[in-house]
Protein backbone atom coordinates (compact mmCIF):
# COMPACT_ATOMS: atom_id res chain seq x y z
CA UNK A 1 0.00 0.00 0.00
CA UNK A 2 2.76 2.39 0.64
CA UNK A 3 4.42 1.80 -2.85
CA UNK A 4 1.13 2.76 -4.21
CA UNK A 5 0.64 6.32 -2.06
CA UNK A 6 4.54 6.92 -3.08
CA UNK A 7 3.75 5.86 -7.21
CA UNK A 8 0.88 8.00 -6.91
CA UNK A 9 2.70 11.27 -5.30
CA UNK A 10 5.52 10.40 -8.14
CA UNK A 11 2.65 10.25 -11.01
CA UNK A 12 1.32 13.30 -9.62
CA UNK A 13 4.32 15.46 -10.35
CA UNK A 14 4.91 14.31 -13.81
CA UNK A 15 2.48 17.24 -15.18
CA UNK A 16 4.57 19.60 -13.45
CA UNK A 17 7.67 18.87 -14.24
CA UNK A 18 6.73 18.35 -17.82
CA UNK A 19 5.51 22.13 -17.78
CA UNK A 20 9.54 23.05 -16.61
CA UNK A 21 11.92 24.82 -18.83
CA UNK A 22 11.81 24.64 -22.61
CA UNK A 23 14.63 22.95 -24.56
CA UNK A 24 16.92 24.82 -26.95
CA UNK A 25 15.20 24.66 -30.43
CA UNK A 26 16.73 23.90 -33.76
CA UNK A 27 16.54 26.45 -36.48
CA UNK A 28 14.05 24.48 -38.15
CA UNK A 29 12.09 24.03 -34.83
CA UNK A 30 12.32 28.34 -34.34
CA UNK A 31 11.45 29.21 -38.21
CA UNK A 32 8.29 27.08 -37.24
CA UNK A 33 7.03 29.02 -34.40
CA UNK A 34 8.22 32.31 -35.93
CA UNK A 35 6.08 34.73 -37.57
CA UNK A 36 9.01 37.14 -38.85
CA UNK A 37 12.81 35.79 -38.84
CA UNK A 38 14.99 39.13 -39.04
CA UNK A 39 18.62 39.55 -39.05
CA UNK A 40 20.70 42.86 -37.89
CA UNK A 41 22.78 44.52 -35.06
CA UNK A 42 21.12 45.38 -31.61
CA UNK A 43 22.11 48.68 -30.92
CA UNK A 44 20.34 48.95 -27.56
CA UNK A 45 18.55 47.56 -24.59
CA UNK A 46 16.06 48.51 -22.28
CA UNK A 47 15.42 46.32 -18.89
CA UNK A 48 12.38 47.07 -17.02
CA UNK A 49 9.64 45.05 -15.01
CA UNK A 50 6.23 44.28 -15.49
CA UNK A 51 3.63 41.06 -14.43
CA UNK A 52 4.40 37.80 -15.60
CA UNK A 53 2.97 36.64 -18.23
CA UNK A 54 3.77 33.02 -17.82
CA UNK A 55 3.14 32.74 -14.12
CA UNK A 56 0.12 35.03 -13.90
CA UNK A 57 -0.46 34.76 -9.96
CA UNK A 58 0.31 38.12 -7.70
CA UNK A 59 3.78 38.73 -6.83
CA UNK A 60 5.13 36.90 -9.71
CA UNK A 61 7.21 39.24 -12.10
CA UNK A 62 9.15 38.89 -14.60
CA UNK A 63 12.28 41.21 -16.06
CA UNK A 64 11.45 42.74 -19.66
CA UNK A 65 14.48 42.95 -22.10
CA UNK A 66 13.59 45.15 -24.92
CA UNK A 67 16.02 44.45 -27.81
CA UNK A 68 16.47 47.40 -30.63
CA UNK A 69 17.27 46.05 -33.86
CA UNK A 70 18.79 47.47 -36.60
CA UNK A 71 17.28 45.26 -39.46
CA UNK A 72 19.49 45.01 -42.57
CA UNK A 73 17.29 41.70 -43.66
CA UNK A 74 14.32 40.12 -43.72
CA UNK A 75 14.25 36.24 -44.08
CA UNK A 76 10.22 35.52 -43.37
CA UNK A 77 7.25 37.48 -42.93
CA UNK A 78 6.59 40.85 -43.80
CA UNK A 79 9.64 43.07 -41.75
CA UNK A 80 10.91 46.66 -41.36
CA UNK A 81 14.10 46.19 -43.49
CA UNK A 82 16.31 49.21 -42.91
CA UNK A 83 14.51 50.20 -40.33
CA UNK A 84 14.48 49.71 -36.56
CA UNK A 85 12.69 46.82 -34.07
CA UNK A 86 11.88 46.22 -30.77
CA UNK A 87 12.22 42.73 -29.71
CA UNK A 88 11.17 41.50 -26.12
CA UNK A 89 12.55 39.04 -24.27
CA UNK A 90 12.35 37.93 -20.70
CA UNK A 91 14.34 36.33 -17.78
CA UNK A 92 12.47 35.64 -14.24
CA UNK A 93 12.49 38.27 -11.49
CA UNK A 94 10.61 36.39 -8.57
CA UNK A 95 8.00 34.02 -8.15
CA UNK A 96 6.15 33.29 -5.18
CA UNK A 97 6.13 29.54 -4.81
CA UNK A 98 9.15 26.80 -5.90
CA UNK A 99 6.70 25.19 -8.12
CA UNK A 100 6.35 28.22 -10.06
CA UNK A 101 9.95 28.19 -10.72
CA UNK A 102 9.28 24.84 -13.11
CA UNK A 103 8.19 27.22 -15.58
CA UNK A 104 10.49 28.80 -18.51
CA UNK A 105 13.07 31.21 -16.95
CA UNK A 106 13.60 33.18 -19.96
CA UNK A 107 15.43 34.16 -22.97
CA UNK A 108 18.94 32.45 -23.09
CA UNK A 109 21.24 34.31 -24.66
CA UNK A 110 20.24 38.09 -24.62
CA UNK A 111 23.22 39.91 -26.17
CA UNK A 112 23.64 43.31 -25.62
CA UNK A 113 24.48 46.08 -27.92
CA UNK A 114 26.78 45.60 -31.43
CA UNK A 115 25.72 42.44 -31.40
CA UNK A 116 25.00 40.77 -34.88
CA UNK A 117 21.80 38.34 -34.98
CA UNK A 118 19.15 36.54 -36.58
CA UNK A 119 16.03 36.87 -34.37
CA UNK A 120 13.26 34.51 -34.58
CA UNK A 121 10.00 36.76 -33.37
CA UNK A 122 6.42 35.63 -32.88
CA UNK A 123 3.76 38.48 -32.49
CA UNK A 124 1.51 38.58 -29.36
CA UNK A 125 -0.37 41.76 -28.13
CA UNK A 126 1.01 43.92 -31.10
CA UNK A 127 4.76 43.37 -30.20
CA UNK A 128 7.11 41.22 -31.73
CA UNK A 129 8.34 38.34 -28.47
CA UNK A 130 11.41 36.36 -29.11
CA UNK A 131 10.59 33.40 -29.42
CA UNK A 132 11.57 31.11 -26.64
CA UNK A 133 13.94 30.07 -25.02
CA UNK A 134 17.12 30.52 -28.24
CA UNK A 135 15.89 32.34 -30.19
CA UNK A 136 18.12 34.88 -30.70
CA UNK A 137 21.42 33.59 -32.58
CA UNK A 138 24.43 35.07 -34.01
CA UNK A 139 24.73 35.77 -38.00
CA UNK A 140 27.96 33.88 -37.86
CA UNK A 141 27.25 30.43 -37.61
CA UNK A 142 31.02 30.06 -35.84
CA UNK A 143 30.02 33.10 -32.91
CA UNK A 144 28.55 32.25 -29.50
CA UNK A 145 26.25 35.02 -28.49
CA UNK A 146 26.84 35.75 -24.87
CA UNK A 147 24.60 37.42 -22.26
CA UNK A 148 24.87 41.24 -22.13
CA UNK A 149 26.32 42.40 -18.99
CA UNK A 150 22.95 44.17 -18.24
CA UNK A 151 21.06 41.08 -18.66
CA UNK A 152 23.73 39.28 -16.38
CA UNK A 153 23.29 41.87 -13.84
CA UNK A 154 19.74 40.55 -13.53
CA UNK A 155 18.67 38.86 -10.21
CA UNK A 156 16.00 36.29 -9.54
CA UNK A 157 14.28 34.76 -6.73
CA UNK A 158 11.40 34.69 -4.39
CA UNK A 159 8.32 37.61 -4.20
CA UNK A 160 8.51 37.29 -0.36
CA UNK A 161 12.19 36.05 0.31
CA UNK A 162 11.38 32.76 0.87
CA UNK A 163 8.88 30.44 -1.75
CA UNK A 164 4.72 31.08 -0.32
CA UNK A 165 5.05 27.27 0.90
CA UNK A 166 7.95 28.22 3.42
CA UNK A 167 6.22 30.60 5.38
CA UNK A 168 3.41 28.57 5.55
CA UNK A 169 5.58 25.80 6.67
CA UNK A 170 6.96 28.46 8.94
CA UNK A 171 3.87 29.39 10.16
CA UNK A 172 2.38 25.68 11.20
CA UNK A 173 5.31 24.77 13.26
CA UNK A 174 5.47 28.48 14.68
CA UNK A 175 1.72 27.80 16.16
CA UNK A 176 2.65 24.31 17.21
CA UNK A 177 5.52 25.55 18.80
CA UNK A 178 3.12 27.84 20.67
CA UNK A 179 0.46 25.24 21.40
CA UNK A 180 2.92 23.07 22.99
CA UNK A 181 4.44 26.22 25.22
CA UNK A 182 0.96 26.65 26.17
CA UNK A 183 -0.33 22.85 26.84
CA UNK A 184 2.67 22.66 28.74
CA UNK A 185 2.25 25.73 31.47
CA UNK A 186 -1.68 24.46 31.69
CA UNK A 187 0.07 21.11 33.00
CA UNK A 188 2.50 22.53 35.14
CA UNK A 189 -0.05 24.80 36.86
CA UNK A 190 -2.70 21.80 37.12
CA UNK A 191 -0.22 20.16 38.52
CA UNK A 192 0.80 22.49 41.06
CA UNK A 193 -2.69 23.59 41.98
CA UNK A 194 -3.32 19.91 42.65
Amino acid sequence: MRRVAILAVLLSAVPLLARAEVAPRSAGQLAGYSDLIVTGEVVDLTVTSERSRIESGFGNYDWIVALKIWVDGVEKGDGPEGQFLTAYCFRVKSRKSLLEFLSPSGHHPIPGAGAKVRAYLAQADSRWHVVLPNGLQSVDENTELADAPEVEALSCGFTYLLPLGAWILIAILGLLIFATVRLVRFVRKRRRAS
